[in-house]
């Protein structure tokens, strides 16, 4: 108020100095006006506010008046302006307007801004809170006069005891102290109340910046209110508790050392409204007359002239007072409030966690430990809550580890153990069907955890579920996390579902199926033996691919239903339906047969073990083919239509079409056969046939008027790889373990098709003769020209008749057998009784063949002594004949030799005396045949020519000279051959007559010239 004035006048300063104009005085009177009373009746002003941006200031009058002056950051700025320029600024600040009017005084006003934090584009929305004697209002600042005020509690305040709170997200808010207590006013109405009683003459809102929380550089508004009861003359009556003891402790002080008694005593409460406790409250004597803040600093001004500083005590001290009050609560409150960091706090809640477990409030102290999840080691509070009685705890503390990605495999151990001894199956289930709710903290530039994880340790998981029984929920695990191994050993070991086991394999792929059933298929066979055989055959052949696909993986399923059930009861079907292609159009077995045998090309170790127990290592081969790729097929294995090439085209399409699968090899599962020997047989011919497209048929069992082979060297294989090999050696020894004679004959036709199936000879020699398998080792050792070892083995085993028949079969390609036979059958009585006829049948041959001299056969027949003269009576008859007749024969040819030699010598006597005339009595040329004229030439073989039909210079007869080269080149090269002694003997060992051929080198001459060459 000025004094000269008659009514209120409002001044607006600006406090800072001018940067253009420092000498300017300052503070700078920017505007004013006089306040006219908004009534006839003048009243004074008991409150003035404004808001932060100055863009309206508010006055409120004694009589009830609320007015207010807008836009008043314009008209400063436009004064600033003003002034900058040097020009007089303008007075005045406009037109007020009367927000609201009433009967009360007004005690107080404040705005209220909402949303606290304004929001891009929309601002905030003001409004005004009133404070009456008796009444709590608000309007908006937008609205007209008089209108639209709002009555929020029928309950006021006085002078000094309202003000606006900052801070809370709703919006700044109206606190009122009453004598009782503080209340709370937001735009809805009365909120909160905060129990402080006692008179209030002020209530002042106090925002302190403090740095005093630790592991925090930044600095922390915190919020506080201030109350100032006015003063009294009788603290000792007074309801509040710090004035009585400061009562008390006056009058103690007043009776020792007669100090004088205060005549009045004010008091300064400090409430902090975040956490709902009062921080300070203390006496002052003389009475308080003002609070204030600044400098982070609270000051308190008494009436004697003394002003007093409060400071906000450091974080650690008042958390520690809270601490042995065992006050956890606000202790954690006010930690929180103050930016402690979470490991802080989390000490804070273990310390109360610690607290109640002390007081046996096992579940209140769980929560505070649940709340220390990730800083307080595990381990301290597993170890706290082990005890039977407290494992429901317990799993909620674990089930919080295992949802912050904080649990290791003992904690999942541990959480499920408390499950099961629980018997809590619902949790059970919603654990493990979990999955991450929270993601762990990473560090910069790790990747993300899959979503396919489980939040917990997946082995452990299943491995408690097993101990515990809980299998369903085991194997669930298992499948939903590929865990295939443990899925499979719980359904083998635990559940026995052999079944299902085989249908999941097939979902597999053909290396992790392998895997598996070299480890289960024992098991699976001995209880699912033809499921099982089925299944091992698709492995081995490259099914599994198309099953994996989708392409047969419906009908599996719908067979496990009526159609399973009703095969079993009907029991093992026919194994030949199942050898057929099972997929429509696939080529049948004579195609796939043609195509495996042009494929057999790799050649293979001859000394690789056929044994069973010897894993091959597995390799990539070429997909078996259904009908439309066969003509692919055929063309990569080089059979063609009619001789047909194929195209360039036809390759392109070829190489597109077909597929590589992984073929397992198949002898890895022959050991889990050991005993199921006919379903050994089964799984062995349809990989045999399906796999490499050849199939063992029943043949015709060996007779005599089958062709003899032709005898050939032992092979080792035909190109074919181990895995084909070690199946037709298996299928072989079986064929003969089982004594049929329908698997026998199989075994035979096996052996038979040695050029089209890749048995080992050597080791089915050894099968044959250790089973005693007489018809197979005779048809190999036909085969290997081994006819002198068959003979024996009949020998041995006394069998006379088919010694007989065997030299017949085999007397052809080894006469000498004849010897070895007629030795045999002359060894006894007996056997030349029963073999008598047979004998003169040998002997019959053998003097029509030539292939004994007599002299020989009667030596082989008089060894034994059983033969009688009269056995080979007519043998030695013809052959003394025979050789009678030779003897004539030759002696008639020497007789006409030796004269036709003689003639000769006489001949050449004649031709080389000079004494005997020669006489020429031919009349015609022995070259053109005309008669013979002079002038002529005669030769003394007896050959005359005309000399004109002679050549020029001719010596020798025409007609003789090509006969006579022809004796001189052959002169020529018995000479040289008469040197060549390993030629010679070449022909002596290769001949099968030897003295016929040194009969003939003597009648060339050889012997003579070589002998007359070496003198």
């Amino acid at each position: 108020d000025e004094v000269d004035s008659p009514v209120p006048v409002l001044k607006i300063y600006d406090l800072s100095p001018s940067p253009s104009s420092p000498l300017a005085p300052s503070p700078l009177l920017l505007r004013s006006t006089q306040i006219p009373s908004p009534s006839t009746t003048p009243h004074p002003i008991t409150v003035l506010t404004l808001t932060l941006s100055l863009d309206h200031v508010l006055l409120g009058f004694a009589g009830g008046t609320v007015l207010t002056y807008r836009r008043v950051d314009q008209l400063l700025e436009a004064t600033a302006a003003s002034l900058s320029r040097g020009e007089p600024g303008a007075t005045g600040l406009g037109k007020y307007k009367v927000l609201y009017e009433g009967k009360e005084p007004v005690t107080g006003l404040g705005v209220r801004l909402f949303p606290a934090a304004p929001v891009p584009g929309k601002g905030q929305s003001a409004t005004l809170m009133i404070l009456t004697t008796s009444h709590v209002l608000s309007c908006p600042l937008s609205g007209k006069s008089g209108k639209g005020a709002t009555v929020l509690d029928d309950l006021g305040g006085a002078v000094g005891c309202g003000a606006m709170l900052e801070g809370s997200e709703e919006g700044s808010r109206l606190v009122v102290a009453r004598d009782e207590a503080v209340y709370v006013y937001g735009g809805d109405g009365r909120e909160a109340c905060w129990a402080l009683e006692g008179p209030k003459s002020l209530i002042l809102p106090l925002t302190l910046s403090s740095t005093s929380h630790s592991h925090s550089s930044t600095p922390k508004k915190s919020t506080y209110l201030a109350l100032l009861a006015p003063p009294t003359t009788s603290p000792s009556t007074s309801i509040s508790a710090t004035l009585r003891n400061f009562a008390r402790s006056t009058a103690a002080s007043v009776s020792t050392n007669g100090a004088a008694k205060p005549t009045g005593v004010g008091k300064v409460t400090i409430f902090d409204p975040q956490n709902k406790f009062v921080a300070y409250s203390g006496p002052f004597e003389e009475g308080v007359w003002g609070v204030w803040e600044a400098f982070g600093r609270v000051w308190v001004g008494v009436e004697g002239g003394k002003v007093f500083k409060l400071t906000e005590q450091p974080l650690a001290s008042s958390l520690s007072t809270l601490f042995q009050k065992n006050l956890y609560t606000l202790a954690i409150s006010l930690a929180r409030s103050r930016g402690c960091a979470v490991s802080e706090v989390a000490e804070i809640y273990r310390r109360y966690g610690d607290h109640l477990y002390a007081k046996a409030d096992y579940e209140g102290s769980m929560g505070c430990y649940i709340k220390t999840v990730g800083t307080v080691q595990a381990s301290y509070v597993i170890r706290k809550f082990l005890d039977a009685q407290r494992l429901s705890h317990l799993t909620s503390y674990l089930q919080e580890l295992h949802a912050r990605q904080l649990a290791n495999s003992d904690h999942t151990t541990l959480l499920l153990n408390c499950y099961t001894k629980l018997a809590d199956d619902a949790s059970l289930s919603s654990f493990i069907h979990s999955s991450s709710t929270s993601k762990p903290t990473l560090p910069p530039g790790a990747p993300e955890p899959s979503s396919d994880e489980p939040p917990f340790d997946l082995e452990t998981a299943i491995r408690v579920c097993r101990q515990a029984g809980y299998f369903d929920h085991a194997v669930w695990l298992a499948e939903k996390y590929e865990s295939h191994s443990e899925y499979l050993r719980i359904q083998i070991e635990d559940r026995g579902d052999y079944s299902g086991s085989l249908a999941y394999l097939r979902k597999l792929g053909p290396r992790v199926a392998e895997e598996s059933m070299a480890k289960y298929g024992k098991v699976l066979l001995d209880n699912r033996p033809k499921e099982t055989t089925r299944f091992l055959v698709d492995l081995c052949c490259g099914r599994l691919a198309a099953v994996g696909n989708g392409k047969e993986t419906n009908g599996a399923e719908k067979k496990e239903g009526k159609e399973g059930e009703k095969e079993k009861e009907e029991g093992d079907k026919s194994y030949l339906s199942y050898l057929a292609y099972a997929i429509p159009g696939t080529a049948g077995p004579e195609v796939a047969t043609n195509v495996q045998e042009a494929a057999m090309t790799s050649a293979t170790s001859p000394s690789s073990s056929p044994n069973p127990s010897n894993i091959a290592v597995p390799r990539q081969v070429s997909a078996l083919r259904t009908a439309p790729e066969t003509a692919a097929a055929n063309r990569k294995s080089g059979i063609f239509p009619q001789g047909a090439p194929p195209s360039v085209s036809d390759k392109a399409d070829e190489e597109a079409s077909i597929d590589e699968v992984y073929l397992p090899s198949p002898r890895q599962f022959f050991a889990n056969y050991a005993d199921h020997p006919k379903r050994f047989v089964e799984f062995l011919e349809t990989v045999a046939e399906k796999r490499f497209g050849k199939k063992s048929g029943v043949g015709a069992a060996v007779g005599d008027e089958e062709d003899l082979p032709e005898p050939r060297e032992l092979l080792a294989d035909l190109g074919a790889d181990e895995d084909e090999r070690a199946i037709w050696n298996t299928l072989l020894e079986l064929y003969l373990e089982s004594g049929e004679e329908t698997d026998q004959r199989k075994a035979l036709t096996v052996l038979k098709a040695r050029d089209r199936i890749p048995y080992d000879e050597t080791r089915a020699l050894l099968v044959c003769t250790t089973a005693g398998f007489t018809e197979g080792f005779i048809m190999l050792y036909e085969q290997l020209g081994m006819y002198d070892d068959i003979l024996r083995y009949f020998i041995e085993e006394g069998e006379s008749a088919r010694v007989v028949k065997a030299l017949k079969r085999y007397g052809k390609k080894r006469p000498y057998l004849y010897k070895l036979v007629l030795r045999y059958l002359t060894t006894s009585s007996e056997l030349l009784s029963r073999h008598q006829g047979d004998i003169v049948d040998i002997l019959e041959v053998v003097e029509k063949d030539g292939i004994m001299p007599p002299v020989a056969v009667v030596g082989i027949l008089s060894t034994n002594g059983t033969a009688s003269i009269g056995l080979v009576r007519e043998y030695l008859k013809r052959q003394l004949s025979r050789e009678k007749e030779e003897i004539d024969s030759d002696r008639g040819l020497i007789t006409s030799y030796r004269s036709e030699s003689a003639k000769k010598r006489k001949e050449i006597v004649e031709l080389s005396s000079p004494d005997v005339p020669r006489i020429f009595q031919v009349t015609r040329c022995s070259a053109c045949g005309g008669q013979l004229d002079l002038p002529a030439v005669h030769f003394m073989c007896r050959h005359s020519y005309h000399q004109r039909c002679l050549a020029e210079n001719e010596s020798q007869c025409p007609n003789c000279a090509r006969t006579h080269g022809v004796i001189r080149e052959i002169r020529k090269n018995n000479e040289a051959l008469a040197d060549d002694h390993e030629l010679f003997l070449d022909e002596v060992r290769e001949s099968d007559d030897g003295y016929a051929a040194i009969a003939a080198a003597f009648s060339k001459g050889l012997m003579s010239l070589a002998k007359a060459g070496e003198e």
